[in-house]
This record gives structure tokens, C-alpha cells and sequence, in this order.
């Protein structure tokens, strides 16, 4: 071997051990987590969306259920940990394929989606001779080795998140009467959420949409207290979050869906104008049914991203990943696969100039690390007129109303009365 080829051999060999070898620990799986009863085999036969809808009237510290019963409920899909394998068929529960057989498919499909991406390099002209082909081939097996293990460690943490934040308070805590609803998702799994009327009996409505690992009693600590007094307000736990039920969260492409429904919630108790209100994976869920419904007036947005990518590929530059482009391209492919699903389908910044000309109002901390201002810059970008975009000095992520509150709270009220 010449003297001038060793060190690129060298180079390449090591190339492939960085890219399988050791790197950090993948999250730790979501512990399980306690799903309703089954229902009977009548429940089994009834089909989610039934006229009367369900749920419970809370006032003066009483809580009365109401609408059909539990027999009357579709098939309860549980809340659990993901399986044991690396991939799973959450949404195919008949499929018969065992845990390897699952695990060897997905891998084949994100290793065939890589070679894409990368052009098949190492079949390229590159190959006219044996040390072409070694070195093509090691490339090649290092890129795809690299992407396989990040897109499995990232897409894990995506869809499968450990962080979930814990419920504490209901809006009784805070001395307010509110109706408690559940209420079907589009694929059968029942989400759980608050309707707060508004202390002024006003009949306008601000439908509010969580972000990722967060819940309802979250966003309803930060926002509902200087909101509920002049706006009805509507906001459930998105799937696999809070009280809600569901085995993966897909930061938008069922979450969109569920939206519609959750809409007709709100229509169904308020005949008034509706707005929506979300914050990161919330802001991107209030673009999207924004964007499907003409009838909801206005949209804020606070630190949404602009695509799953664009939300990926900083998170991974920070955590001193090589190829971050490379990275967030590998975790949404991968994320999709687990999911079953196109995740960059519903991408925000694909609908966002459809919403004009109902206002929209994007929000985002100058200083966040997590879905940098970057993805709102886009958003805005692409936003047709009337757009506002408000840069918060200091604010991180999903932090803004804790920097300037008054300012903040100002705002968010003033937005929500000129276009409602």
C-alpha cells in the first residue's frame, strides 16, 4: 500500500467507528403508564364521535358526569411504554411480525431512504478502482451507521419522550367553574381537556394548544388567569400527554387532526368568533388547523418551529453532533418510520401563508436553544399579510411570557379583542 493512501484508508476505517461505535445513552423508555378498563364488546362496536358529548360540569368544587356511558365508549387504546424492539407498529396492532423481523424492516427502510440522501455514494464514478471501492464503501457504511444510530437515539426522544411534565392543578384550584370534556381523536383514542366559560359570559373563544412533554394544567398556570375573564377558553392534553391517551406523539401530523375535532368541541358550546393559541409543538398544531379552517379568525403562535428539521438540526449542533443537517434529516425519517406516518407532512411553514388574511402573531425568545428564532424568522417570512413577528431579548425557550409578562399578557389580550 503506497505511503499516500494509508492515512485516507486510516481516515475512513476510523470515519465508520465514529459512526457505529459508542456515543452517548439513548433516553430511558417511558414507564408505563395506567390505561381505562377495557370496554365491553358493544363498546367495541360504537363508533367514536357520538352526538352527545361526553364529559363532566365542575362548579363550586362539585364534579357531575355527564353524557354516555362508559359502555357507550370505543376501544380504549392504552397509554403504555413503546415495545421492547427499536421499532414498533403502534398503528397496525393485527400485523404479524415479530420483534426482529419489524426491527430488520424499518432499518432496511431508513438504510434505503440514507443511500438517497447521500446520492449512493459508494457506487459512484468514485468506484473506477479497488481503493475507490474500499474507501466508497466505508464511507458509505459510515454515513449510514451514523445515521441509523442517530436517527434511533433522536426520533426515541421525539415521539417516545420520558420528560412528560406532571399534572397538578385543575382550574377549581384557582376558583374557577369549568366543564371537563372528553372527547375522540380521529383514530379512536380519547383526549381529555377543560372548557372554561368566560367570566364575562362573552361568547368569543381561544382554543390553547400545548407544547412537547408539557399538558393543559401547564399552559392554563401561564395564560388562563388574564384570558378566561373576557374569552371562553378550550384546551385538552395532546395525545400521550397529561390525562390523554395514545402510545406516540407525532408533534403535529395526528396532533393536527385531533384539532379538527377538539374545533368542534368549541363550536358546539360558543357561537362566537374562536381563536387558537399554542406554543411550540402547540404553535406549530394552531398553524396547521388555522390553515385547515377558515372559521378560526386569528392564530398566535409562540416558538413554533417551521419544520421538524429546522426544530431538529440546532438541538443537534448543540449537543456537538457532527452533520447536524445530517442528524435531523436521519431523526425525522426515522421518527416517521416509528410513527407510520410522513411527520414533515404538516410541517408549519407548508400551510402558514394559506391562513391570510386572518392575522397571525409569532412570538419567540431571541435566546432559545431549543427551537432557535430561526424557525419563526421562516414562518414569518412566508406568512402572508396581516404577520407580526415579536422578538423577545433574553427569553428562552418557551419563556417569553416570563420575561415581559405585563408586556406579554398586553399583547396576547389586545391580539385576541381586535380579531375576535
Amino acid at each position: 500500500m503506497s505511503t499516500t493512501r494509508r492515512p485516507v484508508v486510516a481516515l475512513l476505517v476510523a470515519l465508520t467507528l465514529a459512526g457505529c461505535g459508542a456515543a452517548p445513552t439513548a433516553p430511558a423508555r417511558l414507564g408505563a403508564r395506567t390505561a381505562e378498563a377495557a370496554p365491553t364488546a358493544a363498546a367495541a362496536a360504537a363508533k367514536p364521535g357520538a352526538a352527545v358529548k361526553p364529559g363532566v360540569t365542575v362548579a363550586a368544587g362539585r364534579e357531575v358526569v355527564v353524557g354516555p356511558s362508559a359502555a357507550a365508549a370505543p376501544p380504549a387504546i392504552s397509554h403504555d411504554a413503546p415495545p421492547a424492539g427499536l421499532f414498533d407498529r403502534d398503528y397496525d396492532p393485527t400485523a404479524k411480525y415479530t420483534a426482529a423481523a419489524a426491527e430488520a424492516e424499518d432499518v432496511k427502510a431508513l438504510t434505503g431512504e440514507v443511500e438517497a440522501q447521500n446520492g449512493n455514494a459508494h457506487v459512484g464514478p468514485v468506484l473506477s478502482s479497488p481503493w475507490g471501492l474500499i474507501g466508497g464503501a466505508l464511507v458509505g457504511g459510515s454515513m449510514i451507521g451514523y445515521a441509523i444510530y442517530t436517527g434511533m437515539v433522536g426520533s426515541k426522544d421525539l415521539v417516545y419522550p420520558t420528560d412528560l411534565e406532571d399534572m397538578v392543578k385543575k382550574p377549581s384550584a384557582y376558583g374557577w367553574n369549568y366543564e371537563q370534556v372528553n372527547f375522540w381523536g380521529h383514530d379512536g383514542i380519547k383526549l381529555r381537556g377543560w372548557y372554561i366559560p368566560s367570566e364575562t359570559h362573552s361568547n368569543k373563544a381561544v382554543m390553547m394548544f400545548h407544547g412537547h412533554t408539557s399538558n393543559k394544567d401547564r399552559f392554563v398556570e401561564k395564560y388562563a388567569a388574564w384570558l378566561h375573564h373576557d374569552f371562553n377558553l378550550f384546551i385538552y392534553d395532546s395525545r400521550f400527554h397529561g390525562e390523554s391517551e395514545g402510545k406516540i406523539t407525532t408533534l403535529g401530523y395526528h396532533e393536527r387532526k385531533d384539532a379538527t375535532l377538539a374545533l368542534d368541541q368549541v363550536k358546539s358550546r360558543c357561537n362566537g368568533a374562536i381563536g387558537v393559541m399554542g406554543e411550540s409543538m402547540g404553535g406549530a398544531v394552531a398553524i396547521g388547523v388555522a390553515a385547515d379552517h377558515p372559521e378560526i379568525k386569528s392564530v398566535w403562535a409562540d416558538c413554533s418551529f417551521d419544520s421538524l428539521h429546522d426544530a431538529i438540526a440546532p438541538r443537534a449542533k448543540n449537543r456537538k453532533y457532527p452533520l447536524p443537517e445530517y442528524v435531523a434529516f436521519s431523526v425525522v425519517k426515522t421518527a416517521s418510520i416509528r410513527a407510520k406516518a410522513n411527520l414533515a407532512k404538516y410541517d408549519p411553514i407548508k400551510s402558514i401563508k394559506s391562513i391570510a388574511p386572518r392575522p397571525v402573531y409569532l412570538v419567540h425568545g431571541q435566546d432559545d436553544d431549543s427551537t432557535t428564532v430561526m424557525n419563526s424568522e421562516k414562518l414569518y417570512a412566508e406568512a402572508a399579510q396581516p404577520k407580526t413577528f415579536w422578538r423577545v431579548p433574553g427569553a428562552k425557550h418557551a419563556e417569553s411570557w416570563k420575561i415581559q409578562p405585563a408586556e406579554y399578557q398586553s399583547r396576547v389580550h389586545t391580539f385576541f379583542t381586535e380579531s375576535l
